[in-house]
């Protein structure tokens, strides 16, 4: 059987609504129209519905509605139908440059291009199941690996150069949209295109060398070691190029937070990666730092022993000589001696900026005195 034999119009629907479409006619005598509510420049797609499958002429509007959405997704019919028997969402990288003409890149250059985007989505995993931070020391849990397994790299498809990869090809529809999760492979592509907004932002303006604070937003929001390295990989030997990021999510998949609109590196913000990269390099993990501050509040962990409790204490210390919220987790022996609002913290530990705030992991050499 072909894959075109496949094609139904419930098919041909999700793709007009994950690229903007909207249906505003769904009884017309012919099967629903639907328009882009956007961009009347666009022109509307006539899709039979159902019911009408024994109704003369339902195969032709069909192929005729196919044939359209080939168009507007600026691919050959063979690949749009591919992309509509697999469905998913789609993570897109586009490269517009003299050397992707015709939609070929050449073959020294294609390791690294797809090595890079490989490292974009890894960003983007990390982000999610480690928390964002500068960068990411250490084995990767099992979070990142299993999103990352979620993920197939499509046929590059023409039209400069792309590279396209696809979640949730075989994704189980949840018995509850509104209340599911979305998958991890599905979180992965979204945090890696927030991380690549928050890269787009960073790089959109000279980047001061004095200023500790600048890249603090760019990293809470996704910027990351990984991450640049994956934009330096895509980016080498090619130093005039454009590179566009996009994510269609499937409409029929629980939602995601991710961007509405794609990303878009030009040259310019290209060129500033590598200074951002090094800039990062401030904010990795400080090992062996000492923090001294007082106890704001002391909130006990839900799951600690009873009548030992641990839990998590916020201590305003000043960390870059700025005052800053430090969040430390004291064991049994040590958080039953705090008292927030008196006690002042001393400890020894790692610290890092992990999700938009300080933490001080594997605290040691403690005294707590009031």
């Amino acid at each position: 059987m072909r894959d075109q034999d496949y094609i139904t119009p419930a098919l041909i629907r999700a793709e007009l609504s994950r690229i903007g479409y909207v249906e505003i006619d769904s009884q017309g005598p012919s099967g629903a129209t639907w328009i882009d509510p956007q961009n009347d420049k666009r022109p509307a797609v006539l899709v039979p519905r159902e019911d009408q499958e024994d109704v003369r002429g339902y195969q032709r509007l069909l192929e005729s509605a196919l044939e359209r959405v080939s168009w507007l997704l600026e691919v050959p019919l063979e690949t749009a139908i591919e992309r509509l028997v697999q469905q998913g969402d789609r993570f897109e990288l586009r490269i517009v440059d003299d050397s992707t003409r015709g939609g070929r890149l050449p073959v020294l250059r294609a390791p690294e291009v797809v090595e890079g985007f490989l490292q974009v989505l890894r960003g983007g995993a990390r982000a999610e199941f480690r928390g964002t931070r500068a960068s990411y020391p250490g084995a990767d849990p099992e979070d990142v690996n299993e999103a990352l397994k979620g993920i197939d790299l499509l046929a590059p498809a023409p039209g400069s150069f792309r590279l396209l990869a696809v979640s949730s090809v075989q994704a189980q529809l949840p018995f509850d949209e509104v209340e599911a999760t979305p998958d991890k492979s599905r979180r992965a592509v979204a945090a890696a295109m927030r991380g690549l907004r928050a890269a787009a932002r960073a790089t959109s303006q000279e980047i001061p060398d004095n200023d500790d604070d600048f890249l603090l937003p760019a990293i809470d929001d996704g910027v990351s070691t990984t991450l640049l390295s994956g934009l330096e990989k895509i980016n080498a030997e090619a130093p005039g190029m454009t590179v566009e990021f996009s994510a269609s999510w499937d409409p029929e998949l629980p939602a995601v937070d991710a961007p509405d609109e794609g990303v878009v590196l030009r040259p310019t913000e290209l060129h500033r990666v590598p200074k951002i990269a090094s800039q990062l390099k401030r904010h990795e993990p400080e090992e062996h730092r000492l923090v001294t501050g007082w106890v704001k509040t002391a909130t006990a962990d839900a799951l600690a022993e009873a009548g030992h409790p641990a839990g998590l204490v916020m201590v305003e210390a000043k960390v870059e000589n700025r005052l800053r919220t430090v969040l430390i987790d004291l064991p049994p022996e040590w958080f039953e001696k705090v008292r927030p609002g008196v006690s002042m913290l001393m400890a020894k530990g790692t610290l890092e900026r992990i999700s938009g705030r300080w933490h001080l992991t594997d605290p040691r050499d403690i005294q707590i005195r009031d």
